[in-house]
């Protein structure tokens, strides 16, 4: 974002005091004048105090369309460091990251300039009238792409394309699509909410610039939009007051989220609640009393719901009870308050929709055993949700009653319908229509001395790929693809030419293929009518294997070094572990006892590496004779819990050399090299666009493939309810 005109109040860091409108630094010595665009290069910093900021992600944030040298980043940087008396070899602010940028490695301790605000107040303040904003005629640059849809999308991996095979997973209606656009300004609406008397809909955008997401309220008679907030960091998740006087919504800060009130009329924004982490939906209660939230459960926690009093400001953690429990999202109120409807999310990276008590208690899956869902709202009467779901790739959206039955599809033009908004009053229906671009591309090394890379499409078509795994000759590549109107398993050769599908199964999901030892079988996940299923299918295509297996859930991650028993996480009733699995039959062994998601053995079979469900982090653990021995060591903390099928191992003679991860930094991924001899990890390049899992890297250590989505962008349509 562009700091030049919004400036964060004052802030600590240690014994000085930052005064960003001022452009100045005050410490022992007195107050130090620095020039506007050595402040901004500090802002950019203090954003995210312990991460890092890429030089050239500096250079754009504060220098934008001016070109410049980097050598002008490393002149300010030292300015930095002259005042605070800064060393770069012992640092204590700002930490050099060698290739790759600067950190500032103290706390930003923000300094508050007013008192509590205290609860809101049925009548709004008297403020500034807000800023309204005519986008008609006006050209975008650019916005971030920030929220829970995106988080999903990390976690979850695949999205598809195309739409619902009608003989699985519901019932179709009737009739031509009914949608008419309610906006079409540039860029993307994101999470809109319906006023309850659906004659407003506030919404998540970059704004005519595309510089900053902030919320946004439009009548549905008026082009015109509304800008409710003017932070310089991100929006989302609005949400109405029940008398539709006011909006709440989650404001991102320095250290995660704040959820926020103001007038719909505008005015001041009022803060209600500081919270550390993403939060991932939010709802007002119909009697206006209290906010449900998802939030993370401690600091490595996954996401769970919480309930924050308005009155008192008092919060509450609601103890949603269910099976195999990995994360809650998007909690919503039913109209009469009684019943909370959420998205839940399974260790093996399937989403349901459940409900329980809004006080909490034992959770009733309604659907479950989906690639994933992206929204949900109540129907008027609250007899039946709309959720926007994938059961076969594209996202639609889909009706469900309360009681249970088969989902019904309602008709949507365009590729995807995500987070849809109904008004308790009138019924009409709000949706994001969104359209995707996701390709598969690759990073060849084409020079050492000095390093010289070179990134370019590797497979590009109008529809998605992604997860893909060299054969260990190097000369073949085996990816996902839903270029024949299913995600199927195809095979090209290294330079992207020779394209063949070679399954053709029309299940719901296809994810995480990879090639055995000997390159003559190809083992991966796929869920087929809800259930998760592991394949095995021959290099030549043919009828895939599908493995023994329970009820339980489990997922492959990789085959054992002797090419003849896959790696697999499940949970059999002891928490998730990583098993031994003959895939033609005979006994399941069980490796891990401290718990395990994925893993992959070296090629000598004598090491474990794994992840664990929920912790950031790769494991190693020693392997004898099929058995482990000692104590997990864990080696590469900085994986995420939702890259925990974004790392491989490098290999040399036998011996594992590196392990390649994704390291995430904002909305920014790099690929970084773990080195088992020296201990560390070492930056090896940004991975920009990277989507979901399944990075893929050549046998001989010269190429990289990974997902990549090129574009998003959408806008809102509306589905008008019925008239009397």
């Amino acid at each position: 974002m562009n700091h030049q005109d919004n400036f964060p109040p004052p802030f600590r860091l240690d014994q000085w005091l930052v005064s960003p409108a001022l452009n100045r630094i005050s410490g022992p010595d007195g107050d130090i004048q620095i020039e506007p665009r050595v402040m901004r290069v500090l802002l950019v910093l203090a954003e995210n105090p312990g991460q890092v900021a890429t030089r050239l992600g500096l250079l754009d944030e504060v220098w934008g369309d001016t070109v410049v040298g980097e050598e002008i980043l490393t002149r300010a940087i030292s300015e930095l460091r002259r005042v605070f008396g800064d060393s770069a070899r012992e640092p204590r602010f700002i930490e050099t990251i060698r290739n790759h940028g600067y950190r500032l490695i103290t706390d930003v301790v923000p300094v508050s300039s007013s008192p509590d605000p205290g609860p809101p107040v049925a009548e709004p303040p008297a403020v500034a009238p807000a800023k309204e904003v005519d986008p008609g005629g006006r050209s975008w640059i650019r916005y971030i792409v920030i929220g829970a849809a995106l988080v999903l999308l990390a976690v979850l991996g695949p999205r598809l394309v195309n739409k619902y095979s009608s003989d699985r997973g519901g019932a179709r209606t009737s009739g031509p699509p009914t949608a008419i656009p309610l906006t079409s300004y540039p860029g993307r609406e994101q999470y809109p909410a319906l006023s309850p008397d659906g004659s407003r809909v506030a919404f998540a955008w970059a704004g005519p610039a595309g510089d900053n997401i902030d919320i946004y309220i439009k009548q549905r008679n008026s082009e015109s939009a509304l800008r409710l907030t003017d932070d310089p960091l991100w929006a989302a998740w609005p949400t109405w007051s029940p008398d539709g006087q006011t909006v709440a919504f989650v404001q991102g800060t320095m250290t995660g989220c704040s959820i926020c009130v103001v007038a719909s009329l505008g005015g001041t924004v009022r803060p209600l609640k500081d919270v550390e982490g993403w939060v991932e939906g939010l709802d007002w209660s119909p009697d206006g009393t209290r906010l449900v939230y998802s939030a993370p459960e401690g600091r490595a926690g996954n996401q769970g719901l919480f309930e924050l009093t308005i009155g008192d400001f008092k919060v509450r953690p609601l103890a949603m009870e269910r099976p195999d429990p990995a994360g809650d999202f998007q909690p919503r109120y039913s109209p009469d308050g009684g019943t909370l409807a959420w998205i839940g999310l399974d260790q093996a990276g399937r989403t349901g929709l459940f409900l329980a008590p809004a006080e909490g208690g034992e959770g009733h899956a309604l659907v479950r055993g989906l690639a994933e869902l992206q929204g949900l709202a109540w129907d008027a009467d609250g007899r039946s949700l709309v959720y926007a779901g994938a059961p076969a790739g594209q996202f639609d959206l889909w009706r469900v009653n309360v009681r249970g039955g088969e989902p019904v599809w309602i008709p949507t033009p365009g590729d995807f319908a995500w987070n849809p908004t109904i008004a308790r009053q009138t019924g009409d229906l709000v949706y994001e229509e969104v359209q995707v671009d996701q390709d598969l591309w690759r990073i060849r090394i084409v020079g050492r001395d000095p390093w010289e890379l070179e990134t370019g499409p590797f497979i590009k078509s109008t529809r998605w790929e992604y997860e893909a795994d060299f054969h260990p000759d190097g000369r073949r590549v085996v990816f996902v693809s839903a270029r024949s109107g299913q995600p199927e398993l195809w095979l090209a050769d290294r330079d992207g030419g020779n394209l063949r599908k070679l399954t053709s199964l029309a299940a719901a999901a296809v994810s995480n293929p990879r090639w055995s030892p000997q390159g003559d079988r190809i083992a991966f996940n796929a869920i087929v009518d809800g259930r998760p299923e592991i394949m095995v299918i021959g290099e030549r295509g043919g009828e895939p294997l599908v493995t023994a297996g329970g009820n339980e859930p489990r997922i492959f991650s990789g085959w054992c070094a002797d090419g003849a028993h896959l790696l697999i996480g499940a949970d059999l009733g002891e928490g998730w572990q990583i098993f031994r699995q003959d895939p033609e039959g005979g006994p399941i062994v069980r490796l891990t006892s401290t718990g395990g998601l994925t893993a992959l053995e070296s090629p000598s079979g004598g090491e474990l590496y794994f992840t664990m469900p929920g912790l950031a982090g790769i494991w190693r653990q020693e392997l004898k004779e099929g058995r482990l021995e000692g104590e997990p060591l864990l080696i590469v903390p900085g994986l995420m819990p939702q890259d925990s099928r974004n790392w491989r191992l490098v290999t040399e003679m036998g011996t594992v050399t590196k392990i390649a991860w994704i390291m995430r930094i904002q909305d920014s991924s790099f690929l970084m090299f773990y080195d088992p001899a020296a201990g560390d990890s070492d930056f090896f390049t940004e991975l920009p666009g990277l989507a979901g899992s399944g990075l893929a890297l050549a046998p001989d250590g010269d190429e990289i493939i990974y997902a990549r989505t090129e574009n998003m962008a959408g806008d809102l349509m509306l589905l008008e309810g019925p008239r009397p």
